[in-house]
Protein backbone atom coordinates (compact mmCIF):
# COMPACT_ATOMS: atom_id res chain seq x y z
CA UNK A 1 0.00 0.00 0.00
CA UNK A 2 2.90 2.35 0.58
CA UNK A 3 4.85 1.73 -2.65
CA UNK A 4 4.74 4.88 -4.84
CA UNK A 5 3.53 3.00 -7.93
CA UNK A 6 0.60 1.57 -5.98
CA UNK A 7 -0.11 4.98 -4.50
CA UNK A 8 -0.37 6.51 -7.96
CA UNK A 9 -2.55 3.75 -9.37
CA UNK A 10 -4.91 3.15 -6.46
CA UNK A 11 -6.17 6.31 -4.78
CA UNK A 12 -8.86 4.43 -2.89
CA UNK A 13 -6.47 2.15 -1.03
CA UNK A 14 -3.88 4.90 -0.67
CA UNK A 15 -6.20 7.41 0.96
CA UNK A 16 -7.77 4.94 3.34
CA UNK A 17 -4.45 3.36 4.33
CA UNK A 18 -2.72 6.67 4.92
CA UNK A 19 -5.41 8.45 6.85
CA UNK A 20 -6.86 5.67 8.98
CA UNK A 21 -4.13 3.11 9.65
CA UNK A 22 -2.33 5.14 12.30
CA UNK A 23 -1.03 2.03 14.04
CA UNK A 24 1.06 1.18 10.99
CA UNK A 25 4.71 1.99 11.70
CA UNK A 26 5.23 4.30 8.73
CA UNK A 27 1.98 6.17 9.33
CA UNK A 28 2.92 6.68 12.99
CA UNK A 29 6.38 7.93 12.01
CA UNK A 30 4.87 10.42 9.58
CA UNK A 31 2.42 11.62 12.21
CA UNK A 32 4.93 12.30 14.97
CA UNK A 33 8.14 13.14 13.07
CA UNK A 34 6.75 15.02 10.07
CA UNK A 35 3.36 16.33 11.16
CA UNK A 36 4.12 16.97 14.82
CA UNK A 37 1.63 19.40 16.37
CA UNK A 38 0.66 20.93 13.04
CA UNK A 39 -2.78 20.46 11.53
CA UNK A 40 -2.64 17.95 8.72
CA UNK A 41 -5.53 19.60 6.86
CA UNK A 42 -3.99 23.08 6.70
CA UNK A 43 -0.21 22.70 6.61
CA UNK A 44 1.65 23.55 3.40
CA UNK A 45 4.07 21.06 1.89
CA UNK A 46 7.47 22.25 0.66
CA UNK A 47 9.76 21.18 -2.14
CA UNK A 48 12.12 19.67 0.42
CA UNK A 49 9.43 17.22 1.55
CA UNK A 50 9.47 13.69 0.17
CA UNK A 51 7.52 12.86 -2.96
CA UNK A 52 5.14 10.57 -1.12
CA UNK A 53 4.37 13.25 1.50
CA UNK A 54 3.69 15.89 -1.15
CA UNK A 55 1.51 13.38 -2.98
CA UNK A 56 -0.41 12.73 0.23
CA UNK A 57 -0.96 16.44 0.78
CA UNK A 58 -2.41 16.77 -2.71
CA UNK A 59 -4.99 14.11 -1.88
CA UNK A 60 -6.26 15.84 1.25
CA UNK A 61 -9.16 17.59 -0.45
CA UNK A 62 -10.16 14.31 -2.09
CA UNK A 63 -10.17 12.40 1.20
CA UNK A 64 -11.51 15.05 3.55
CA UNK A 65 -15.25 14.61 2.83
CA UNK A 66 -15.01 10.94 3.81
CA UNK A 67 -13.16 11.30 7.14
CA UNK A 68 -15.59 11.74 10.04
CA UNK A 69 -14.50 12.24 13.64
CA UNK A 70 -16.31 10.19 16.29
CA UNK A 71 -15.70 12.37 19.33
CA UNK A 72 -14.79 10.59 22.54
CA UNK A 73 -12.58 12.36 25.05
CA UNK A 74 -11.95 15.25 22.66
CA UNK A 75 -8.19 15.14 23.22
CA UNK A 76 -7.30 14.80 19.54
CA UNK A 77 -10.46 16.09 17.84
CA UNK A 78 -10.05 19.57 16.33
CA UNK A 79 -13.12 21.71 16.98
CA UNK A 80 -12.82 23.74 13.78
CA UNK A 81 -11.01 21.44 11.35
CA UNK A 82 -12.35 17.92 11.99
CA UNK A 83 -15.68 16.76 10.62
CA UNK A 84 -17.39 15.77 13.87
CA UNK A 85 -20.84 17.12 12.97
CA UNK A 86 -21.32 14.98 9.87
CA UNK A 87 -21.76 18.12 7.76
CA UNK A 88 -18.11 18.93 7.19
CA UNK A 89 -15.52 20.92 9.16
CA UNK A 90 -16.99 23.92 10.95
CA UNK A 91 -14.30 26.19 9.50
CA UNK A 92 -15.73 25.44 6.03
CA UNK A 93 -19.28 26.16 7.19
CA UNK A 94 -18.72 29.48 8.98
CA UNK A 95 -15.65 30.78 7.13
CA UNK A 96 -12.21 31.91 8.33
CA UNK A 97 -13.67 34.56 10.68
CA UNK A 98 -15.61 31.96 12.64
CA UNK A 99 -13.00 31.42 15.39
CA UNK A 100 -12.70 35.16 15.97
CA UNK A 101 -16.47 35.66 16.07
CA UNK A 102 -17.13 32.78 18.45
CA UNK A 103 -14.05 33.40 20.57
CA UNK A 104 -12.57 29.92 20.21
CA UNK A 105 -9.00 29.61 18.89
CA UNK A 106 -8.42 28.01 15.50
CA UNK A 107 -6.63 25.03 17.07
CA UNK A 108 -9.21 24.50 19.82
CA UNK A 109 -9.82 21.02 21.22
CA UNK A 110 -12.28 20.08 23.91
CA UNK A 111 -11.99 17.71 26.86
CA UNK A 112 -15.04 15.59 27.55
CA UNK A 113 -15.62 13.26 30.47
CA UNK A 114 -15.66 10.13 28.35
CA UNK A 115 -14.08 6.67 28.64
CA UNK A 116 -13.13 6.14 24.99
CA UNK A 117 -10.73 8.06 22.77
CA UNK A 118 -11.56 10.02 19.67
CA UNK A 119 -11.66 7.92 16.52
CA UNK A 120 -11.70 8.76 12.84
CA UNK A 121 -14.08 6.87 10.58
CA UNK A 122 -14.16 6.53 6.81
CA UNK A 123 -17.75 7.05 5.61
CA UNK A 124 -18.92 7.54 2.04
CA UNK A 125 -22.20 9.01 3.32
CA UNK A 126 -23.88 9.85 6.62
CA UNK A 127 -25.87 6.62 6.62
CA UNK A 128 -22.93 4.28 5.92
CA UNK A 129 -22.02 1.83 8.73
CA UNK A 130 -19.15 3.18 10.82
CA UNK A 131 -17.32 -0.15 11.07
CA UNK A 132 -17.39 -1.24 7.42
CA UNK A 133 -15.18 0.07 4.61
CA UNK A 134 -16.30 -0.49 1.03
CA UNK A 135 -13.75 0.11 -1.72
CA UNK A 136 -16.53 -0.13 -4.31
CA UNK A 137 -18.62 2.61 -2.67
CA UNK A 138 -15.54 4.78 -2.23
CA UNK A 139 -14.68 4.36 -5.91
CA UNK A 140 -18.20 5.37 -6.93
CA UNK A 141 -18.07 8.36 -4.59
CA UNK A 142 -14.76 9.47 -6.14
CA UNK A 143 -15.92 8.74 -9.69
CA UNK A 144 -19.65 9.48 -9.96
CA UNK A 145 -21.28 7.84 -12.95
CA UNK A 146 -22.22 10.13 -15.79
CA UNK A 147 -25.17 9.75 -18.11
CA UNK A 148 -24.81 6.57 -20.20
CA UNK A 149 -24.58 7.33 -23.91
CA UNK A 150 -27.30 5.71 -26.04
CA UNK A 151 -24.81 3.68 -28.09
CA UNK A 152 -23.08 2.18 -25.03
CA UNK A 153 -24.30 -1.38 -25.64
CA UNK A 154 -23.27 -1.21 -29.28
CA UNK A 155 -19.66 -1.05 -28.08
CA UNK A 156 -19.61 -2.97 -24.79
CA UNK A 157 -21.85 -5.88 -25.74
CA UNK A 158 -21.56 -9.46 -24.54
CA UNK A 159 -18.77 -11.46 -26.25
CA UNK A 160 -17.00 -8.38 -27.62
CA UNK A 161 -13.25 -8.45 -28.30
CA UNK A 162 -11.78 -6.10 -25.65
CA UNK A 163 -9.15 -4.39 -27.80
CA UNK A 164 -11.63 -3.92 -30.63
CA UNK A 165 -14.26 -2.46 -28.28
CA UNK A 166 -11.71 -0.09 -26.78
CA UNK A 167 -10.70 1.32 -30.17
CA UNK A 168 -14.37 1.74 -31.08
CA UNK A 169 -14.95 3.62 -27.84
CA UNK A 170 -12.04 5.93 -28.66
CA UNK A 171 -13.37 6.43 -32.19
CA UNK A 172 -16.86 7.20 -30.90
CA UNK A 173 -15.47 9.97 -28.69
CA UNK A 174 -13.32 11.23 -31.60
CA UNK A 175 -10.05 10.78 -29.73
CA UNK A 176 -8.00 9.02 -32.40
CA UNK A 177 -5.01 11.04 -33.57
CA UNK A 178 -6.22 11.37 -37.13
CA UNK A 179 -4.40 13.78 -39.40
CA UNK A 180 -7.07 16.46 -39.29
CA UNK A 181 -6.78 16.60 -35.48
CA UNK A 182 -2.97 16.61 -35.57
CA UNK A 183 -3.01 19.49 -38.04
CA UNK A 184 -5.46 21.41 -35.84
CA UNK A 185 -2.85 21.19 -33.07
CA UNK A 186 -0.30 22.91 -35.30
CA UNK A 187 1.62 19.91 -36.65
CA UNK A 188 2.94 20.34 -40.17
CA UNK A 189 1.97 17.00 -41.71
CA UNK A 190 0.22 15.97 -44.94
CA UNK A 191 -3.57 15.91 -44.75
CA UNK A 192 -4.19 13.17 -47.30
CA UNK A 193 -5.59 9.78 -46.28
CA UNK A 194 -2.93 7.06 -46.23
CA UNK A 195 -5.32 4.37 -47.45
CA UNK A 196 -6.84 6.03 -50.52
CA UNK A 197 -4.48 8.97 -51.22
CA UNK A 198 -7.37 11.01 -52.57
CA UNK A 199 -9.12 12.72 -49.64
CA UNK A 200 -8.14 14.36 -46.37
CA UNK A 201 -7.95 12.01 -43.41
CA UNK A 202 -10.55 12.47 -40.67
CA UNK A 203 -12.69 10.25 -38.48
CA UNK A 204 -15.65 10.56 -40.84
CA UNK A 205 -13.46 9.73 -43.82
CA UNK A 206 -11.86 6.64 -42.26
CA UNK A 207 -15.21 5.32 -40.93
CA UNK A 208 -16.40 4.79 -43.67
CA UNK A 209 -16.29 7.44 -46.41
CA UNK A 210 -12.91 6.23 -47.65
CA UNK A 211 -13.38 3.85 -50.62
CA UNK A 212 -10.99 1.30 -49.12
CA UNK A 213 -12.50 1.42 -45.62
CA UNK A 214 -16.07 1.53 -46.85
CA UNK A 215 -15.49 -1.60 -48.93
CA UNK A 216 -14.35 -3.50 -45.83
CA UNK A 217 -17.49 -2.67 -43.86
CA UNK A 218 -19.86 -3.11 -46.81
CA UNK A 219 -18.54 -6.63 -47.40
CA UNK A 220 -20.15 -7.80 -44.16
CA UNK A 221 -23.34 -5.75 -44.32
CA UNK A 222 -23.84 -6.74 -47.95
CA UNK A 223 -23.51 -10.45 -47.17
CA UNK A 224 -26.19 -10.09 -44.49
CA UNK A 225 -28.36 -7.93 -46.79
CA UNK A 226 -28.28 -5.08 -44.27
CA UNK A 227 -28.17 -1.35 -44.95
CA UNK A 228 -26.60 0.62 -42.08
CA UNK A 229 -26.52 4.43 -41.95
CA UNK A 230 -23.49 6.02 -43.56
CA UNK A 231 -22.71 8.35 -40.66
CA UNK A 232 -20.63 6.75 -37.91
CA UNK A 233 -22.64 7.81 -34.84
CA UNK A 234 -25.94 6.84 -36.47
CA UNK A 235 -24.35 3.52 -37.35
CA UNK A 236 -23.56 2.91 -33.67
CA UNK A 237 -27.23 3.44 -32.80
CA UNK A 238 -28.21 1.12 -35.63
CA UNK A 239 -25.92 -1.57 -34.21
CA UNK A 240 -28.10 -1.80 -31.11
CA UNK A 241 -30.54 -3.85 -33.18
CA UNK A 242 -29.21 -4.45 -36.70
CA UNK A 243 -31.05 -7.73 -37.34
CA UNK A 244 -33.90 -9.86 -36.04
CA UNK A 245 -31.57 -12.85 -35.93
CA UNK A 246 -29.42 -12.77 -32.78
CA UNK A 247 -26.53 -14.64 -34.42
CA UNK A 248 -26.42 -12.15 -37.28
CA UNK A 249 -26.59 -9.29 -34.78
CA UNK A 250 -23.59 -10.64 -32.87
CA UNK A 251 -21.56 -11.22 -36.03
CA UNK A 252 -22.32 -7.78 -37.46
CA UNK A 253 -21.29 -6.12 -34.20
CA UNK A 254 -18.06 -8.11 -34.14
CA UNK A 255 -17.48 -7.31 -37.81
CA UNK A 256 -17.99 -3.60 -37.23
CA UNK A 257 -15.50 -3.47 -34.39
CA UNK A 258 -13.01 -5.73 -36.16
CA UNK A 259 -13.26 -3.52 -39.25
CA UNK A 260 -12.65 -0.34 -37.24
CA UNK A 261 -9.68 -1.94 -35.49
CA UNK A 262 -8.21 -3.32 -38.74
CA UNK A 263 -8.65 -0.01 -40.57
CA UNK A 264 -6.84 1.95 -37.87
CA UNK A 265 -4.12 -0.70 -37.68
CA UNK A 266 -3.68 -0.69 -41.45
CA UNK A 267 -3.52 3.09 -41.45
CA UNK A 268 -0.72 3.02 -38.86
CA UNK A 269 1.17 0.34 -40.80
CA UNK A 270 1.05 2.53 -43.89
CA UNK A 271 2.25 5.49 -41.87
CA UNK A 272 5.22 3.75 -40.26
CA UNK A 273 6.28 1.30 -42.98
CA UNK A 274 5.09 2.98 -46.17
CA UNK A 275 3.64 -0.36 -47.32
CA UNK A 276 -0.07 -0.72 -48.06
CA UNK A 277 -1.63 -4.17 -48.20
CA UNK A 278 -4.29 -5.16 -50.69
CA UNK A 279 -7.96 -5.29 -49.74
CA UNK A 280 -8.16 -9.11 -49.74
CA UNK A 281 -5.35 -9.41 -47.16
CA UNK A 282 -7.03 -7.01 -44.76
CA UNK A 283 -10.39 -8.71 -45.21
CA UNK A 284 -8.88 -12.14 -44.58
CA UNK A 285 -7.35 -10.95 -41.30
CA UNK A 286 -10.74 -9.66 -40.16
CA UNK A 287 -12.46 -12.91 -41.09
CA UNK A 288 -9.89 -14.99 -39.20
CA UNK A 289 -10.27 -12.78 -36.13
CA UNK A 290 -14.05 -13.06 -36.10
CA UNK A 291 -13.92 -16.80 -36.79
CA UNK A 292 -11.58 -17.29 -33.83
CA UNK A 293 -13.92 -15.32 -31.57
CA UNK A 294 -17.01 -17.24 -32.67
CA UNK A 295 -15.49 -20.68 -32.13
CA UNK A 296 -15.68 -20.73 -28.29
CA UNK A 297 -19.12 -19.10 -28.41
CA UNK A 298 -20.32 -21.85 -30.74
CA UNK A 299 -18.97 -24.55 -28.39
CA UNK A 300 -21.10 -23.14 -25.59
CA UNK A 301 -24.26 -23.10 -27.73
CA UNK A 302 -23.64 -26.76 -28.63
CA UNK A 303 -24.68 -27.58 -25.06
CA UNK A 304 -28.15 -26.31 -25.99
CA UNK A 305 -29.26 -28.21 -29.13
CA UNK A 306 -32.28 -25.96 -29.63
CA UNK A 307 -30.06 -22.88 -30.08
CA UNK A 308 -28.86 -22.29 -33.67
CA UNK A 309 -25.10 -22.41 -34.15
CA UNK A 310 -23.45 -19.03 -34.61
CA UNK A 311 -20.73 -20.66 -36.72
CA UNK A 312 -23.37 -22.06 -39.06
CA UNK A 313 -24.65 -18.52 -39.57
CA UNK A 314 -21.09 -17.31 -40.11
CA UNK A 315 -20.22 -19.85 -42.79
CA UNK A 316 -23.57 -19.56 -44.54
CA UNK A 317 -23.36 -15.78 -44.91
CA UNK A 318 -19.88 -14.40 -44.40
CA UNK A 319 -17.30 -17.04 -45.31
CA UNK A 320 -18.59 -19.31 -48.00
Amino acid sequence: MFIPDVVQGNQVGFIKGRLLCENVLLASEMRYNVLGQRNFWTLNSTTSDSWIWRRLCKLREVARPFVVCDVGSGVTAKFWHDNWTGHGPLIDLVGPLGPQTVGLPIDAVGLIDCQHDDSFIWKTDLHAPSNIFSAAKTWLALHPQNHIVPWYKAVWFKNHVPKHAFICWVVAWNRLHTRDRLRSWGLSIPAVCLLCNSHDESRAHLFFECPFCGAVWRFFTGRANLFPPAQLMYCLIWLLNPSRDKNTTLIIRLAFQASVYAIWRERNLCLHTGVARVFDSVLKDIQLTIRARLDPISRITELHPSAPSVLRTWFSLFQS
